[in-house]
């Protein structure tokens, strides 16, 4: 299936502004299941400086500057992405969770030691031993970790209560 997403932000100021940088992330990537077809960036007034890169993920990320006085700002992207249908995967036929810990810990492969980016603490929470204590139901030994990761997700979302303060 093709989609067509269009993103638009409008800036208007009480008062012009005489220089602005700014950096966006509005160019969808290509990956498992979809493929950019085409995307394109409007900004008005027109920067002066505008290049983009690719950032750690492999997002892209544009930055812009515009050096003349503006009361308005316009950011639009349009793109056009096609989206396959994804495989459901079975919970039960992921390997065990025990199996792929030892696995990580192992550092065998690439794939394993990019992965242990995600392994490291927060530094917006401080984990303890209550976090082991909670997830440890949802995990005996040799379950297999999909259906593992679904029971935790699962007493989260039904055992937590959001609270803003």
């Amino acid at each position: 299936m093709t989609y067509r997403a269009t993103h638009t932000t409008t800036y208007t100021y009480s008062e012009p502004v005489s220089i602005c940088h700014n950096e966006v992330h509005l160019r969808p990537r290509s990956g498992y299941r979809q493929t950019l077809i085409d995307s394109m960036l409007t900004v008005l007034p027109d920067p002066g400086h505008l290049y983009s890169r690719g950032d750690y993920f492999g997002n892209e990320a544009t930055f812009f500057s515009i050096h003349e006085p503006h009361s308005r700002l316009i950011i639009s992207a349009e793109s056009l992405v096609e989206v396959r249908p994804g495989t459901p995967i079975d919970p039960d036929a992921t390997p065990a969770w025990d199996a792929v810990r030892a696995e990580v810990r192992a550092h065998r492969n690439a794939e394993i030691i990019d992965a242990m980016q995600f392994a490291f603490p927060s530094q917006y929470v401080k984990a303890g031993p209550e976090f082991a204590t909670f997830a440890q139901p949802s995990f005996p030994l040799g379950r297999p970790l999909l259906r593992g990761l679904l029971d935790l997700a699962n007493r989260i979302f039904t055992q937590f209560r959001y609270d803003p303060r």
